[in-house]
C-alpha cells in the first residue's frame, strides 16, 4: 500500500504469488467511498503513484521495456491512461517521484542511468553517477530537495549517495566497506562478439597505471 504525499489517496497493489492481480485507488478524504480500479488482472505489471491529483504508472502495458503513463485520479483505469515517458531502447527498471521530478532508472549495456523529467514528461537531463555500475531508484520526498540512492560496481562496494535534486550532483553518504580506496583503479566497458556475432558488453577493472595489451 502507498499513500500520496498529501495524504489523500491510498493505492493498494494486490499480488498472488509473484503475479500482480489488482491495483486499487481510494479517496481517503471521502470516508466510505468506493475503490477505483487502476488495473484488474495479471496481464499488466504496474507500479503506481499519486502526486498532485494525478496517477503516475510505471508499466509494461504495450511496452516490453516499460514506459510511464498518467491519468486523472477521477478516471484512473487503463482505458484512460496517457503516455508520459515513452518506451525506449533501454529498459526502464523503475521510477521515483522526488523533489517534484520524475526520476527514471534505466539500464543501458548492463549499466544504470538516471534520467530526470518534470511531471509533464519533459526531459530535464541525465544525472551523473559515480561510474559504470548498478544503482537503485532514488528515495526521497515529493516536496524535498534531495534524495538517496545506492550504487555499486566491480570497483565500488555498495555505497549510499546523497543526490541534490536541484544540481543533480551526488555526494558520498555512507558505505558498506569504509576502508577501501577506489582511486588507484578504473573500470572500463569493452565489447566482444559472441559465437553468433552478438555484441556483448564486458567490464574490466584494473589499476590506473596498468597498460592493457
Amino acid at each position: 500500500a502507498r499513500v500520496s504525499p498529501d495524504g489523500r489517496w491510498l493505492l493498494v497493489h494486490a499480488w498472488v504469488g509473484h503475479k500482480q492481480t489488482r491495483v486499487l485507488l481510494r479517496d481517503l478524504a471521502a470516508p466510505g467511498s468506493d475503490w477505483r480500479v487502476v488495473v484488474d488482472g495479471p496481464e499488466v505489471t504496474v507500479e503506481a503513484f499519486v502526486v498532485e491529483g494525478r496517477l503516475i504508472v510505471h508499466t509494461d502495458y504495450k511496452a516490453p521495456n516499460f514506459r510511464v503513463m498518467t491519468a486523472d485520479v477521477a478516471a484512473p483505469g487503463i482505458d484512460h491512461w496517457r503516455e508520459l515517458v515513452p518506451e525506449g531502447a533501454d529498459a526502464l527498471t523503475g521510477i521515483s517521484l522526488v523533489g517534484e521530478q520524475l526520476i527514471a532508472n534505466t539500464l543501458r549495456d548492463a549499466a544504470s542511468r538516471l534520467l530526470r523529467f518534470d511531471i509533464e514528461g519533459t526531459f530535464l537531463g541525465e544525472m551523473a553517477l559515480p561510474g559504470l555500475g548498478s544503482c537503485g531508484s532514488p528515495t526521497g520526498e515529493w516536496g524535498g530537495d534531495h534524495a538517496y540512492y545506492r550504487f555499486q560496481s566491480t570497483l565500488h562496494p555498495r555505497t549510499l549517495y546523497r543526490l541534490d535534486l536541484a544540481s543533480g550532483e551526488s555526494t558520498f553518504h555512507d558505505a558498506a566497506v569504509k576502508e577501501f580506496d577506489p582511486a588507484p583503479y578504473v573500470v572500463k566497458q569493452l565489447w566482444f562478439s559472441s559465437a553468433d556475432g552478438t555484441r556483448v558488453p564486458m567490464f574490466v577493472t584494473h589499476r590506473r597505471d596498468l597498460v592493457l595489451d
